[in-house]
């Protein structure tokens, strides 16, 4: 792989997070992106999505253009409203705003891999790739002890776990679980195509958080990804959240 451009990086980052969506979904083109909905979870936020979207290219219509945006996630059964914007526009993002949504901004970040890094567990505690059908319940009950998921997003009691089982099945991402003396503490998944690896849902038990698990979490995907040939590691963090302050940390810069 020829070394890969900020810009590269950049589309191989949104291509990445479109896949995460696409894998066991149904997609149709349409009002300016993307509509990628999954059966049966469409009570779960990220259920339903309209990828891809470039507002500076709706702005002269952005109110005729929401109600059909509407209309097409009612008919879907989709309890929410939810889409993202390539390229924003403040205009548009101002009379979102006046129509009741909220506005969430994510950060990219990259880094390029190199040496493995040097992680020594403690005793009582375990590294494991979710591949059984307790690891997969382990997880929906690490999920089970916080109302928002790694997407921001209420997960349903644990439903969350099912609609990464499904990205899991369809060949989308790898998942992991690290546990302390049997109890699972925190999970995070990775996909890698092409050579580059992509973070997806990082998540620690809020009984362990701010504790440095969240950048450990990230140096054993590190390893996982150099593993699989990796050679560059992305991620997508809610601007100014505690996920982008980690992959900082963890040597990530953002993009």
């Amino acid at each position: 792989m020829a070394t890969k451009t900020i810009r590269d990086l950049k589309n191989l980052l949104v291509s990445s997070e479109v896949d995460y969506f696409r894998h066991g979904a149904r997609t149709l083109r349409t009002l300016g992106g993307e509509l990628i909905w999954l059966p049966g979870f469409e009570s779960l936020a990220c259920g339903c999505v309209l990828h891809n979207v470039d507002a500076g290219a709706i702005v002269d219509e952005i109110e005729s253009w929401l109600q059909q945006v509407e209309e097409k996630f009612y008919s879907k059964a989709c309890a929410s409203v939810r889409f993202y914007f390539v390229q924003g526009n403040p205009q548009a993002e101002q009379l979102l705003t006046r129509s009741g949504y909220r506005k969430t901004k994510e950060s990219g970040l990259v880094m390029k891999l190199k040496a493995a890094e040097n992680v020594t567990l403690a005793d009582g505690w375990t590294w494991t790739e979710i591949n059984t059908p307790g690891g997969l319940e382990n997880r929906r009950q690490l999920y089970r002890q916080a109302d928002l998921g790694p997407d921001g997003y209420p997960m349903e009691g644990g439903r969350f776990a099912d609609f990464e089982q499904i990205k899991q099945e369809t060949g989308y991402m790898t998942s992991f679980l690290l546990y302390q003396n049997g109890a699972p503490i925190g999970t995070v998944s990775l996909s890698v195509e092409n050579q580059f690896a992509r973070l997806k849902n990082l998540f620690v038990h809020p009984g362990y958080r701010n504790q440095g698990i969240g950048k450990l979490l990230v140096s054993l995907l590190i390893n996982e990804a150099l593993l699989r040939e990796a050679r560059y590691l992305g991620a997508y963090a809610v601007t100014g959240g505690p996920g982008q302050h980690a992959y900082r940390r963890s040597g990530m810069t953002d993009i």
